[in-house]
């Protein structure tokens, strides 16, 4: 059973130094249920594949983590991108921590999810991706998933299997 629960939280790839050329992705996170009596945090951490890598320690965010509940939940988390992010892949980290920003004692040490969302930036467009999370992991999953670009949904109205034309191109370019 999942409840859906939807936050827009706004997070900038890189500073928002202005708004005129941005491009939205609205990021679907479906959260597992908490496998703890005690309390658990599901930390998302988002960066531009242009400025990091998954082999390198990003840091804290200044944004707390969503608590895991008894049951599974949808959050919706939109995510800004500026002109220069707009060709590059965005990489997300989800963390299993104790604390709301992954900072107590043993989160250094939290398993950890990984996620590609290929090209999802275009100019003024507003797309989206779904990322399901199917349980609390307690080690660091090294093998990212992976949203590929023709699965970025956007500028096409209805269903579709893919978001690509036929000749390659997404439909938002």
């Amino acid at each position: 059973m999942s409840v859906r629960i939807s936050c827009f939280l706004v997070l900038a790839i890189l500073g928002l130094a202005g708004c005129a050329e941005n491009a939205i992705l609205e990021l679907e996170v479906d959260m597992p249920a908490s496998t703890s009596d005690e309390p658990q945090y599901l930390v998302l951490l988002m960066r531009s594949a242009r400025s990091s890598d998954f082999e390198t320690d990003w840091g804290a965010d200044e944004l707390e983590g969503f608590e895991l509940g008894a049951v599974s939940r949808e959050e919706t988390i939109s995510v800004v991108a500026q002109p220069e992010d707009f060709g590059d892949d965005l990489l997300v980290r989800a963390r299993f921590c104790s604390s709301p920003r992954c900072d107590a004692l043993g989160d250094d040490l939290a398993g950890e999810r990984r996620l590609v969302v290929e090209t999802p930036f275009y100019s003024l467009k507003r797309t989206e991706a779904t990322w399901v999370i199917g349980a609390v992991e307690d080690a660091v999953v090294e093998t990212p998933d992976v949203v590929e670009r023709c699965q970025v949904r956007g500028c096409r109205e209805g269903t579709t299997a893919m978001y690509c034309s036929s000749d390659g191109p997404h439909f938002c370019e």
